[in-house]
């Protein structure tokens, strides 16, 4: 039996993540849930990462009108001046909302309100499992990181996530956490000055719960009256009820050199692949990850986690990266998705998790 590719497999939100810290040696900082081990974020990025990008909407940028909550819980946007940004580098996942009045009541405190997203990992947009939010109504202020296993309002952004938080970054305005800031934004909804809230959370926080941004994902934004819930004001307009699987942005990818769009044609972050639409079935999947066949320089760019040396192409390496009734044939070169009674004698239906450290997707240039 041939060895397989040693270059590794794309992290999955599962205890493989884990694995990954560990023998990285990261998993030390990880376990301790509080501010003193939480890095400084950068919010500057350095090219070739993007930097900010737009989250959209079914193709659009998501969008909120001024008035419908009072202060600063009000979310603002429009599809010139957009309502939700996110960024990325190698240590830090990045949130920028635009709100309508100044989040702060002095410089190292926010106002007793909320701010944060929930986010999405699959194909159920009336739930979500992760969150992350600004707590100002806390004393001290703190970032929480939040997992949600159980659903008590399904579609509603009351739902409320798993209690305690997975993680709490305190003082998160304090320069030596450096965790959160407000800056001037350039627009005048309501004919005031507008502000972006900014904050981030820990990468290696986020991989060891089983999160991974470099898998597409979708992000619902707002505010609220407490630190756990969205319920004050959200993409959409308020008035609306906000319901998730209208307002979850399209895919997006984050890795070490930034974020990407999935659906918009452009190969950046940490997708392998972008034709330009969210349909699986025609070699990009809806997650701008390569399908089985298709020709690959790193397994981080397939969708099965796999790319085959034998040809370099997209394979299985497991029976659940095959469609439904077709096994994973490990015999073959390259690996292939073949019928029981196809299997040969030296088959085996998986090959071992390795360990060995992710390869980045292969990205273009995502223009300035």
């Amino acid at each position: 039996m041939r060895k397989k590719d040693s270059a590794g497999r794309r992290p999955r939100p599962d205890g493989r993540a884990v694995a990954w810290l560990a023998a990285a040696g990261l998993m030390a900082g990880v376990l301790a849930s509080s501010d003193s081990n939480a890095s400084p974020a950068a919010f500057t990025f350095i090219p070739p990462n993007p930097g900010w990008i737009v989250a959209l909407n079914d193709g659009q940028p998501l969008t909120d009108p001024e008035g419908d909550t009072p202060g600063p819980r009000d979310i603002v946007g429009d599809a010139a001046n957009p309502m939700l940004y996110i960024a990325s580098d190698a240590t830090h996942l990045y949130f920028r909302l635009r709100v309508d009045s100044n989040p702060l009541q002095n410089a190292t405190n926010f106002t007793p309100f909320g701010w944060g997203c929930f986010i999405n990992t699959d194909a159920n947009l009336q739930t979500y499992e992760f969150s992350t939010i600004i707590d100002g109504v806390n004393n001290p202020d703190q970032i929480q990181f939040f997992k949600n296993t159980t659903t008590a309002t399904p579609n509603s952004p009351t739902d409320a996530p798993d209690l305690p938080a997975l993680s709490t970054t305190l003082d998160p305005l304090q320069p030596a956490v450096k965790h959160a800031q407000v800056t001037s934004a350039p627009s005048t909804f309501g004919g005031d000055a507008d502000f972006f809230l900014e904050w981030a959370i820990d990468l290696n926080v986020a991989l060891q719960n089983g999160f991974n941004p470099a898998i597409p994902a979708n992000y619902y934004c707002g505010s609220s009256n407490s630190g756990t819930d969205l319920g004050a004001d959200c993409s959409g307009s308020a008035g609306g009820g906000c319901p998730l699987d209208g307002q979850f942005s399209d895919p997006i990818g984050c890795g070490a050199t930034g974020c990407g769009i999935c659906g918009d044609g452009l190969t950046t972050g940490s997708e392998g692949c972008d034709d330009g639409n969210l349909t699986s079935g025609d070699g990009c999947n809806s997650a701008c990850l390569l399908e089985l066949g298709q020709t690959c320089s790193g397994s981080s760019q397939c969708a099965s986690g796999f790319c085959d040396p034998a040809g370099n192409i997209c394979a299985c390496d497991q029976t659940a990266d095959c469609p439904a009734g077709l096994l994973c044939n490990t015999a073959t070169d390259p690996n292939t998705c073949v019928p029981p009674a196809v299997a040969t004698s030296s088959w085996r239906p998986a090959r071992a998790a390795t360990t060995a450290t992710p390869r980045p997707a292969t990205a273009a240039a995502r223009p300035v």
